[in-house]
């Protein structure tokens, strides 16, 4: 793994419900020099110490975080650990997580960032922002008038705002390349004005140079860049022989 800082190089809601491996009783990750390769082994992210700290810093200390990598050597995995460490330190995660199918979808992705927002917050945006965004998001019927451009960015900023300014929130994107354009320019508009320590971003794509690129340009200082790399061959031998798959699904 390599982690860096700055320009990305090619050397980084809801709760979610699925299970992972129980943390210790203050929600901590253990610092990386105290956590084994058995520890990591039990989060079924096996060789990944490095990179889950990193993430772990993040969660607490705010910013954001890129992770690149090719599919199958855990991004998602991380991700999934990073939702569990988010919740249990008391801050709200919104989660998106596209598919290639939805890549071509105007908005797809900020249908399901905003299905995770309570109406209260959708309620208290400014009409021409709500409406915008409803039509947007197929919940209302064009009214013939032209929507302003500008509306959708504006109400997803102000509905990440109103959410960051009542609890801390943690923002989740897994597969960054497939989300889909009119989702990644309003979100590259919302989060280039966020309070970094309200909100924190933990993006994950496939290293293409193009990927999410726009989006990745405008997340908050500090952020920490992790490129995944295959696990040495003693590694991979020892945690398939520990029973778990150190890379997780292949997305």
């Amino acid at each position: 793994m390599t982690v860096g800082m700055g320009p990305l190089s090619r050397q980084a809601g809801k709760p979610s419900t699925g299970s992972l491996a129980t943390l210790d009783l203050r929600g901590r990750v253990p610092q990386n020099d105290l956590m084994d390769d058995e520890l990591a082994a039990a989060y079924g992210l096996y060789g990944r110490e490095d990179a889950l700290g990193v993430l772990s810093d993040v969660v607490d200390d705010g910013g954001s975080a890129v992770v690149i990598g090719e599919p199958g050597l855990g991004k998602s995995s991380l991700l999934k650990v990073v939702d569990q460490l988010a919740q249990r330190r008391g801050r709200r995660v919104l989660s998106v997580g596209p598919t290639q199918f939805d890549r071509g979808l105007p908005f797809a992705g900020l249908a399901e960032l905003v299905s995770q927002c309570p109406d209260s917050a959708f309620d208290r945006l400014p009409v021409p922002q709500r409406r915008a965004l409803s039509v947007a998001l197929q919940r209302a019927d064009p009214d013939g008038d032209d929507v302003d451009a500008l509306a959708v960015p504006l109400a997803v900023r102000g509905l990440l705002t109103q959410l960051y300014g009542a609890e801390p929130v943690t923002l989740i994107l897994d597969d960054a390349q497939w989300l889909d354009q009119a989702s990644l320019a309003s979100l590259a508009f919302a989060l280039r004005t966020i309070d970094p320590r309200r909100l924190s971003v933990v993006l994950a794509s496939r290293p293409d140079p193009g990927a999410a690129a726009e989006l990745i340009r405008v997340l908050a200082e500090p952020r920490h860049e992790l490129e995944l790399k295959p696990l040495p061959d003693w590694r991979s031998a020892s945690c398939c022989a520990s029973g778990w798959a150190c890379g997780g699904p292949r997305r």
